[in-house]
């Protein structure tokens, strides 16, 4: 009867912390998209996501690190964001976000970089901290 139990706990915990992958094709099947969700504050959320030319090259990503606190909950969960983009191999820009949730506002924050086409770092930007805390629920 307890290996049942552990069993049922281990299945319990690992459902809950899924996370499932999906792939799809831009409308114009110029670029192919893979992304990851993850449920979060008990909703579903896109957590990550590549897109690739035709040709199979990375063109950008991106990787969402939600809150998870007493102060956050479904509709209004807080993340900062980092996003990179590509030419071919080459990291052309790496850039921060904030928001305080999926359909608010994204804010510049954090610490962006600028490379030139041989990936060279040409310029660096301090946009100030990635302050998640200013969203918490009352």
């Amino acid at each position: 009867m307890k290996n049942i139990f552990a069993l049922l706990l281990l299945l319990v915990c690992a459902t809950s912390y899924a996370q499932s992958t999906h792939k799809w094709y831009s409308t114009d099947s110029s670029t192919y998209h893979i992304s990851a969700t993850k449920k979060i504050n008990g909703c579903d959320k896109v957590i990550a996501e590549k897109s690739y030319s035709k040709t199979g090259a990375l063109l950008s990503e991106w990787k969402k690190e939600y809150v998870i606190d007493k102060h956050q909950t479904c509709d209004f969960s807080a993340y900062i964001k980092t996003e990179k983009k590509y030419s071919g191999k080459i990291l052309l820009q790496q850039s921060q976000y904030v928001s305080g949730c999926d359909d608010c506002e994204e804010v510049p924050c954090g610490t962006w970089q600028i490379f030139n086409t041989s990936g060279k770092l040409v310029e660096t930007k301090q946009l100030g901290a990635c302050n998640v805390a200013q969203f918490k629920k009352s």
